[in-house]
């Protein structure tokens, strides 16, 4: 018996009252990537690996149970993170011990951060903290061989009513020592047509930035002090990615989903130079401004639809509150060449911040009216900020505003970062500096930014619209966004789509005119 159940929980419920809306012709969901590496390493060293994603699967209770009662498992995994995924992992919990007796593991950032709680509120067998391949093969080991778990680097449990975190792991530095990811894991989800799932690759983990409100200052001190800021695989690692996924599908599109994929500039160009020799695209990639020059914009044109990337706020102030550092100046160039290179911008803002005044709200629409009119396929969206545990600015609010954040590891089940429902029942109570009048007015003036800087040219929300004309703040803000710069046509860029149709490509030229 060397089988392992690895468990996605982020199935849709009416817990999930904000549903991602898909431009995409078909609607197509990101992979439970993590789950992805974790059981790739553990396939990679002999054992049984199936994934359950509850996000896709239609009765995936039927199926857990079917699986837990044929099949004997080492131990079931979920990888836990804020919100949604908290209070599903919780109920996949409870209901795999009502099935059998099976060691459950957690993993993921929210677990990670906060084993004790979790361990005393969920009850899981063990937990595996941040970086998992090695530890959840090492946990594997001892427990289908009976030994202790003691001597196990990166893992928390309870033992007699206490807590015990043995000590942390330290990371590989060099991701190449990692297989190549087994995407056929994902069955017949693993195909050309990218459905269920588009093709993310994680080329990359961390980032070398220092936002404060970043995760990844909720990691365990020692290990911060060790290791890089961020890793990489080699360009050469990553191409075997492609071209396995290329050679088993036959599909030509893939998505960068690291939090920088720009940072080290060499890497990046040697894997887009390669896509283009080989008629490859990139349906989406994320990097940091600071990183974008005119070298990697040109080795951008024709292969990459869409680069996504972060301004937070256009208020300088803010930009220094929370230590993002961007060449806020730098910004309009950047985007104009973007557009001239055929690659479109998906862009996106905090509200809410501490501090956070009317003056620099308006700050973002005038940012987005000058962008907009340099690159009239750039759309932005506005998320809440949502404080998370043990982050710097975390630490910074309650010191502000001398308040205590929610502490009851069962409060962050409800949390989310959505500006979509005006009647939003919960969200005030992870962000109590803000009136209540406060938060309804950023809720709106996040639902009008998101609609008026979208990309096309379809007719307003009417719901939206009559936020705009009704109240007298949210019209103050929006001034002069009458006329915002939309395409002239309702051309739709996305590659994957026009790839699968067996439509002509023309990346660089393809958003000029339209």
């Amino acid at each position: 018996m060397k089988r392992i159940l690895l468990i996605n929980p982020g199935h849709d419920d009416d817990h999930e009252s904000h549903k991602h809306k898909s431009h995409r012709r078909v609607h197509r969901d990101p992979p439970p990537t993590g789950l992805l590496h974790i059981g790739s390493y553990l396939a990679a060293h002999g054992f049984e690996i199936e994934i359950i994603d509850t996000h896709i699967e239609r009765d995936y209770q039927k199926r857990i149970e079917t699986q837990l009662a044929n099949n004997e498992y080492v131990f079931v995994g979920m990888s836990v993170i804020i919100g949604k995924f908290m209070k599903n992992a919780a109920e996949l919990t409870k209901m795999v011990r009502s099935i059998k007796d099976v060691p459950i593991v957690w993993g993921g950032i929210m677990a990670s951060i906060e084993p004790e709680a979790c361990l005393q509120t969920y009850h899981p067998d063990y937990i595996v903290r941040f970086e998992g391949e090695k530890t959840a093969l090492e946990l594997a080991l001892a427990i289908l061989n009976n030994s202790g778990v003691e001597h196990i680097q990166g893992i928390s449990y309870m033992r007699d009513g206490k807590l015990i975190s043995n000590a942390p792991r330290m990371p590989k530095r060099y991701l190449d020592e990692y297989p190549i990811p087994d995407w056929e894991l994902f069955g017949t989800a693993f195909n050309k047509e990218q459905i269920p799932y588009y093709y993310v690759i994680m080329s990359s983990r961390g980032c070398p930035f220092n936002c404060n409100f970043c995760y990844k200052h909720s990691i365990d001190p020692e290990l911060q002090a060790k290791m890089p800021a961020w890793r990489r695989r080699s360009s050469q690692h990553v191409i075997k990615e492609l071209e396995y996924v290329h050679q088993k599908t036959g599909t030509r599109v893939f998505t960068f989903g690291d939090d920088n994929f720009m940072v080290d500039k060499k890497r990046a160009m040697e894997i887009f130079n390669y896509c283009r020799q080989n008629g490859f695209y990139i349906e989406e990639c994320i990097g940091h401004l600071n990183c974008l020059d005119d070298d990697l914009i040109d080795s951008m044109a024709g292969i990459v639809q869409t680069l996504m990337f972060s301004i937070e706020s256009a208020s300088q102030r803010l930009q220094q509150y929370i230590q993002k550092k961007l060449d806020l100046e730098s910004v309009p160039s950047k985007v104009n060449k973007l557009y001239e290179h055929g690659v479109a911008a998906t862009i996106a803002f905090i509200i809410g911040l501490p501090t956070e005044a009317d003056e620099d709200l308006r700050k973002n629409v005038e940012l987005m009216l000058q962008l907009k009119e340099l690159h009239p396929f750039a759309r932005a969206r506005a998320y809440l900020y949502l404080p998370l545990p043990k982050t710097k600015l975390y630490k910074i609010v309650e010191e502000t505003y001398h308040l205590k954040l929610p502490t009851d590891i069962r409060a962050w089940e409800e949390a989310n970062l959505w500006v979509d429902d005006i009647d939003d029942p919960v969200g005030n109570k992870f962000r109590p500096w803000l009136s209540k009048e406060r938060f309804q007015f950023l809720i709106h003036y996040g639902m009008v930014f998101g609609e008026l800087f979208k990309v096309n040219n379809s007719k307003r929300d009417p719901v939206i619209q009559q936020i705009l004309e009704r109240e007298l703040t949210i019209k103050k803000m929006f001034q002069g966004t009458e006329q915002v710069n939309h395409p002239k046509t309702d051309y739709i860029p996305y590659v994957l789509d026009k790839a699968l149709a067996g439509e002509k490509i023309d990346l660089i030229n393809g958003l000029k005119g339209k």
